[in-house]
């Protein structure tokens, strides 16, 4: 072949194949069911012959073939749903008690500041009392001396 002619040819490009997603399995072919379930209604329901008694068998087990599927594909999601809504009840009595913890932690800081400024008023209003070390205070005179000292309001230690 020459060159002219392989220029003259035209190259076919590949062509694209379009992506098909397949089709999901239907689970139940309900209108499939109901035909065969109307057609056993529809026949005189004194008496049923055997191939009648057959049929009904057949489509009353397609039906709990197709339950079975259903449970099958369902699986634990009722467990899991379950699961799932007492933890956000758990997390919910968390925030709850967490909150509690953060108010009752703010009262207490509120009484420390409240403690704090009152004594820091009591030692500007009562700088004249003094912190009294008594050592051997277990004497009469020095114990008595250590009462004495704390009904004037002064701070007595000792030892």
């Amino acid at each position: 072949m020459s060159l002219s002619k392989i220029a003259k040819v035209k190259i076919k490009q590949k062509e694209q194949v379009a992506f098909k997603p397949r089709k999901i399995e239907k689970i139940i072919d309900v209108s499939r069911l109901e035909k065969k379930l109307q057609e056993i209604m529809a026949l005189d329901h004194t008496e049923f012959s055997v191939e009648e008694r057959l049929k009904a068998l057949y489509v009353m087990q397609e039906i709990d073939s197709n339950i079975d599927k259903i449970r099958t594909i369902r699986g634990e999601l009722p467990m899991e749903v379950a699961d799932l809504e007492d933890e956000i009840v758990g997390l919910n009595t968390r925030i709850a008690n967490i909150k509690e913890e953060i108010a009752h932690l703010d009262d207490q800081v509120n009484k420390k500041k409240q403690g704090s400024k009152d004594s820091q008023s009591r030692k500007a209003k009562d700088k004249h009392f003094m912190h009294i070390h008594i050592l051997g205070i277990c004497g009469t005179f020095m114990g008595g001396l250590a009462v004495l000292a704390q009904q004037a309001g002064h701070t007595v230690t000792g030892c």
